[in-house]
């Protein structure tokens, strides 16, 4: 993946035409302008990587304590308001860039987001209204919620004013993946489950873990099956305390994707943190006794679809680091109003229809390799195969170091996941090429439950 400098004007011209302007710098103006891309600008600076004194790379949005252990820095999460003092500047660093432009798009003016960071190898692409009022006058829409509903939920009643079937989403957002933002047709994959850009979001952050939720993955045949776009007039913590309760049934807690905040609020989070010195974000959101949340409405207007992936790359087997795009494409009646896109790989080429070597020959060969790789005396008697997956992982040769090279290959893999009959034993886990049964990588572990 390049860094996408090369076609930024294209792009930018594709969504502005002959209104695109170049933003120096922002900061807040009012409790609407230029919200959303603040906040975005800011998660991605969060993400840069910087040299401390001593030449380690560090995370710009993470604390290093004296233990070494990285813990998120808690600033990040405070809301943007009239206190603000904070500017946005275009950036261009040796190791990342952050571009900004504004202009008209479907009537509107919006604000386009393009970055690049050079340690994860990732291009963003961030498209938003300038100001929620402009597309919505009068509602005082603050949070934007994206939840995979269901007529079990609460809220599953609500009736979304977009009228376009799923056919339709798909169409419009893989137009604009290929007209606007000049993704391949490799990479435009344009699908309706939300679990890896859950799993790359906000709610992927360890203050903000929905694992202990089941996820709906919404990809039936039903027309009507996607994410659905749910705004309020409420603060972000308050509208997640009414959809998130953890003392509510099961379902009122399944299918969360995303949030986002969309004007100036009530900062929940910095009231307590200032109170309590807590900084914990999901207590609030999940534990927080908030009598306002039970006031709060949602008004659905439209639908959210992903970026998807041709190759379905497990992180459980994928140790080397490889991240597959990820992104959502909010679409309404009146077409893509807004992207936010992660783009790590662009794909050169793909063979297809390769031949894999059968089940029966994959577990002999990994038999006789097996030994040579681990001690399996230290695990004698105590594991079992947990888990088999056909799935993909970038191949790295004997020699290389993971990110050596900035090209690389995908290939099938076999991943298999060990675990120990007892609390205190050992797990493992064994990755195999599918195409001719050469175990890749192979390890034991002490696990402790």
């Amino acid at each position: 993946l390049d860094d996408g400098r090369d076609i930024e004007d294209e792009i930018v011209k594709a969504i502005f035409g002959d209104t695109a302007k170049k933003i120096e710098k922002l900061s807040y103006k009012n409790k609407e302008d230029y919200m959303s891309l603040m906040y975005k600008y800011r998660d991605i600076y969060s993400k840069t990587y910087y040299e401390d004194a001593s030449g380690n790379l560090l995370q710009t949005g993470y604390d290093v304590g004296e233990n070494g252990v990285w813990t998120p820095n808690a600033d990040k999460h405070m809301l943007i308001d009239s206190t603000s003092t904070v500017e946005y500047k275009w950036v261009d660093e040796n190791k990342y860039y952050i571009h900004m432009y504004e202009g008209i798009y479907n009537g509107l003016k919006y604000g386009l987001l393009l970055a690049y960071e050079d340690v994860t190898n990732t291009r963003y692409i961030f498209l938003d209204p300038i100001s929620i009022n402009d597309m919505y006058p009068g509602a005082d829409y603050k949070t934007l919620v994206v939840k995979n509903m269901k007529e079990t939920d609460d809220e599953g009643d609500i009736e979304n004013r977009c009228s376009k079937s799923k056919t339709e989403v798909i169409k419009d957002a893989s137009d604009f993946l290929a007209n606007k933002l000049m993704l391949s047709s490799d990479d435009n994959v344009v699908t309706t489950d939300s679990a890896q850009y859950k799993d790359h979001g906000k709610f992927g952050e360890p203050e903000l873990s929905l694992g202990y939720c089941k996820d709906y993955k919404l990809v039936s045949d039903d027309e009507r099956d996607m994410s659905m776009l749910l705004y309020t007039d409420k603060d972000y913590i308050t509208s997640l305390n009414k959809l998130l309760d953890a003392y509510a049934a099961e379902d009122m807690a399944n299918g969360m994707v995303d949030f986002q905040v969309l004007a100036e609020q009530k900062d929940i989070f910095k009231e307590q943190k200032d109170a309590n010195g807590t900084s914990f974000l999901g207590q609030f959101i999940f534990m927080m006794d908030i009598p306002e949340a039970e006031q709060a409405k949602f008004v659905a207007d439209g639908y959210a679809v992903y970026l998807g992936s041709q190759f379905n790359t497990d992180p459980i087997y994928n140790y080397y680091g490889w991240n597959d795009n990820s992104g959502i494409v909010k679409v309404n009646d009146s077409g893509v109003y807004g992207v936010d896109l992660a783009i790590s790989s662009e794909l050169e080429g793909i063979t297809s229809n390769v031949k894999l070597m059968d089940f029966d020959s994959m577990i002999e060969s990994v038999k006789k390799q097996l030994p040579d790789l681990v001690d399996l005396d230290s695990a004698s008697g105590e594991t079992y195969v947990h888990e088999i997956e056909l799935c993909y992982s970038q191949y790295i040769e004997k020699g290389q170091a993971p990110f050596e090279k900035k090209n690389t290959t995908i290939i099938p893999i076999w991943g298999i996941e060990i675990d120990s009959q007892k609390a205190e034993g050992v797990s493992g886990r064994i990755l195999v090429n599918a195409m001719d049964g050469t175990i890749m990588d192979a390890y034991i572990y002490d696990a402790i439950y």
